[in-house]
């Protein structure tokens, strides 16, 4: 069989070597099932302990949500990664827009979350004594959506950590606030009003309002994916900044 090649292809095989997820087959398991499953468990056993009666909802956001989140820390896992390596710098020095590099870091950690994602939508709607067609659809219809809004909240996150000399601290602290802005174990009708209009603005809320049927799905995706445009134009914009400090020799490659 002939090997793919080309940058796209080239691009994606190195992001894929290089991921930690895949060191070996204990780490693979831990970092692709059990941590995302137990995102989803621990999100259920909140939204139960406050009386919710909606925990087949709360699932499945709580699914949608573990991947976005996934998607959005492996993609910053994997330019830290390069960053260390000084294959950033390289390839900032030929300008920021560089859509075969930034989009291999994208792919894999969606095609690495996506099986689980699924098959743990499968496992809720046969738990589901109610066999809901229509959530199980509609999830599985989002689940796309929620990985470009992860990878480019995700690529915004990694660029602006750039400027940074803690690499993962953007990222964690977004993966914090967002699980408790995104809607997952409340609905944002039972938010206070000024905490539910801020999270309105923040990137997960939208599709998350769009799985539990919270109004018009297509309108839902266009508003998430316009939050996240804005979070990924703000890393564009922090990308050009650290690109102009290196190139001045004002800053250097470090990573904390």
């Amino acid at each position: 069989m002939r090997r793919a090649d080309g940058p796209w292809a080239t691009s994606i095989t190195v992001a894929a070597v290089s991921n930690p997820a895949l060191t070996n087959t204990a780490t693979a398991v831990t970092s692709l099932v059990l941590v995302p499953a137990l995102q989803v468990l621990m999100l259920v056993a909140v939204t139960a302990s406050v009386g919710s009666p909606d925990l087949v909802g709360t699932a499945y956001a709580g699914i949608v949500l573990a991947f976005g989140l996934g998607v959005l820390s492996g993609t910053v896992e994997q330019v830290t990664r390069d960053r260390r390596l000084g294959v950033v710098q390289d390839v900032l020095g030929h300008g920021i827009a560089n859509p075969v590099y930034w989009g291999g870091k994208l792919v894999v950690p969606v095609v690495l979350g996506i099986v689980p994602a699924l098959a743990g939508a499968g496992v809720v709607f046969w738990l589901d004594g109610a066999r809901d067609v229509d959530a199980l659809s509609r999830t599985l219809v989002l689940v796309p959506v929620a990985a470009l809004a992860g990878g480019m909240v995700g690529l915004a996150a990694a660029v602006i950590s750039l400027a940074l000399s803690d690499p993962y601290v953007v990222a964690n602290s977004a993966c914090s606030v967002l699980l408790l802005t995104a809607g997952v174990v409340l609905p944002l009708g039972l938010y206070p009003e000024w905490l539910a209009w801020t999270a309105r603005a923040l990137p997960f809320t939208a599709v998350i309002e769009a799985v539990r049927a919270d109004g018009p799905v297509g309108v839902l995706v266009l508003r998430e994916l316009g939050v996240c445009a804005v979070w990924l134009g703000g890393g564009v914009v922090a990308g050009r900044r650290v690109l102009s400090a290196w190139r001045s020799g004002r800053r250097t490659e470090e990573v904390w």
